[in-house]
């Protein structure tokens, strides 16, 4: 049987990760706003959430790369891997095309002020 091999089985552990981006990036309710993946792990184990910080990121990165989140720099779309500096996660915005990283530059917010 010379066929192509079948694909693995997804990790349950990505598909919990999984399931809480979409949560919370679902739960966004201004436009443009934005969550720190921190807060993503801190969601799946508040007292232990420095380790689940890998693998948010990489299921993160995998669900923009298939559209289904995007992932932002200083409020402005990008796709660089890996992420440098603060990058925070928001519903796609349809028919953008993701800009390249921004130059780090100061502390300027990732959301646009309330208003």
């Amino acid at each position: 049987m010379n066929g192509p091999s079948p694909a693995p089985a997804p990790d349950p552990r990505e598909r919990f990760v999984e399931a809480e981006i979409r949560s919370q990036v679902g739960a966004l309710t201004r436009d443009n706003a934005s969550i720190d993946p921190a807060a993503i792990a801190r969601a799946l184990d508040p007292d232990h959430w420095k380790r689940w910080m890998q693998p948010v990121r990489e299921v993160a990165r995998r669900m923009a790369q298939r559209g289904e989140i995007e992932t932002v720099r200083h409020g402005r779309p990008t796709s660089e891997w890996p992420w440098r500096g603060v990058v925070r996660l928001r519903k796609p915005r349809f028919g953008l095309p993701a800009a390249p990283a921004a130059p780090v530059s100061g502390g300027q917010p990732d959301d646009p002020p309330a208003g």
